[in-house]
């Protein structure tokens, strides 16, 4: 992408006119929001004085920041690259250096999830910030930011989905924010009621994004993004209204049916004449440091399309080597029809006694590997299940049925904080869907790029 392809939007323009220090932009996923606060980071820095010469793009991690900026073509990093030259290490660690005439420039990558990196940055004079998905950092990081922000006199823009409305980042920060008179009527009016139960600053500025502000989606485009997540969800209220709002009851019973989500296991599998030809199985572990360790058979379709839970193995506090005789009486008559497609065994990073007990085991008996369980939060996991049962992409046979209710049973937390934002009236209930979890997270990324 080339300086002459900047589709300078009215609304685009007028944020860059903007003379705000603290701008927030909310909205909806691929609305441009990110693509337009990145512009308006780049002409402050480039324009800035002299002795104003290090800021920070900060996201999740440095990698994501990396992913934003550097892999992202339409960043402003690409499209201005004459002037923007890339370190990934030296002094100052991971950073863009950008000539101006006011002298060259530094910008900082950081994620806030190194809390060592992002204290060393934050020490110095930072003239300003650039903060993707700010409702997902941790609120040591948003203070420390806002002290520094106050302390050397620099601009903070960011940006984020609709999230929790109880997030201290709003109530303590950002609902300070009131839309450009231009773009009030744009603000959804539960977003604009949260804003409005704190008194306004006028350093703040608010600016809401939709779909229709990125000039490159087609309605096609759009219309697709509608359907991606089930209405009335977390996901669907946050990335596609791009609201603010709690998700109470039921997690995923609503999204589920036994029509859309459950088959025959004689129909499925070791079936020529199958539907849902298999391409690849992986094993999940639960374990159960209270009541049941949990193992699941996972068979994934041809593209990723499904995962089908073929069948589980219930072990309830058992020593090692029980559990391992319980393991291979289950799998073996598996293993002699499916054993080379077989990917791996996946545990919960917490159950390193038992990994390290199985692991040559494993090895010697299958010839198979087993590691920790792919990191993700839990309100990640929660997000993609709600998606592929309400796709029918996940699917439970009836020798995994058990697990099929575990979904149907699970409920959101009172405790719109807590790690877990799951609540289970029975334990094994948990225990049957961490081992789903953990069985798919090694390839979800290829479903996820399946609409």
């Amino acid at each position: 992408m080339n300086p002459s392809d900047i589709v300078f939007t009215t609304k685009l323009k007028d944020l860059l006119k903007s003379r705000k220090r603290i701008i927030h932009c909310e909205g909806v996923t691929g609305s441009g929001k990110s693509f337009d606060l990145g512009l308006k980071t780049f002409f402050e820095i480039v324009s800035s004085p002299k002795t104003h010469n290090q800021f920070v793009f900060a996201a999740s991690s440095t990698t994501t920041a990396e992913k934003m900026l550097i892999h992202t073509q339409g960043s402003f990093y690409n499209i201005f690259n004459v002037v923007c030259k890339h370190y990934q290490q030296g002094v100052g660690g991971n950073r863009i250096e950008i000539e101006s005439s006011n002298g060259k420039k530094i910008l900082y990558l950081v994620g806030y999830d190194d809390k060592a990196r992002f204290k060393t940055i934050l020490g110095l004079g930072i003239k300003g910030f650039l903060v993707e998905e700010i409702h997902t950092a941790s609120i040591e990081f948003v203070r420390e930011m806002f002290t520094r922000v106050y302390r050397d006199g620099g601009f903070l823009y960011t940006s984020s989905n609709g999230g929790l409305p109880d997030l201290p980042v709003y109530l303590d920060y950002l609902n300070k924010a009131r839309p450009h008179p231009l773009y009030e009527s744009e603000v959804p009016q539960s977003t604009m009621n949260y804003l409005l139960e704190k008194e306004a600053d006028d350093d703040f500025e608010f600016w809401y994004y939709s779909f229709h502000d990125n000039p490159v989606l087609s309605e096609e485009s759009i219309e697709r993004m509608y359907s991606a997540h089930p209405v009335g969800s977390f996901e669907y209220n946050s990335k596609i209204l791009g609201i603010r709002g709690f998700v109470e009851g039921a997690i995923y019973h609503k999204y589920m049916t036994p029509e859309k989500n459950m088959v025959k296991f004689d129909e499925v599998y070791h079936n020529p004449h199958s539907e849902f030809p298999f391409i690849k199985y992986t094993i999940g572990i639960d374990v159960g440091s209270t009541d049941f360790t949990v193992i699941s058979l996972i068979g994934f379709t041809a593209g990723y399309k499904e995962a089908i839970v073929l069948d589980k193995c219930e072990i309830n506090q058992s020593g090692i080597d029980e559990i391992w005789d319980l393991m291979i009486r289950w799998f073996d008559p598996y293993f002699n029809v499916i054993g080379y497609r077989v990917h791996g065994v996946f545990i919960d990073s917490a159950a390193q006694i038992l990994k390290n007990s199985l692991s040559p085991r494993l090895m010697m008996r299958y010839g198979l590997s087993i590691a920790n369980s792919f990191k993700y939060t839990i309100k990640e996991r929660v997000d993609w299940g709600i998606r592929f049962l309400h796709q029918g992409r996940l699917k439970f046979t009836d020798r995994a049925k058990d697990i099929y209710f575990s979904f149907t049973k699970a409920l959101y937390s009172d405790n719109s904080r807590a790690t877990d934002v799951r609540e289970f009236p029975i334990h094994k209930d948990k225990d049957n869907i961490d081992s789903v979890e953990y069985a798919i997270t090694p390839f979800i990324r290829e479903m996820l790029r399946v609409v």
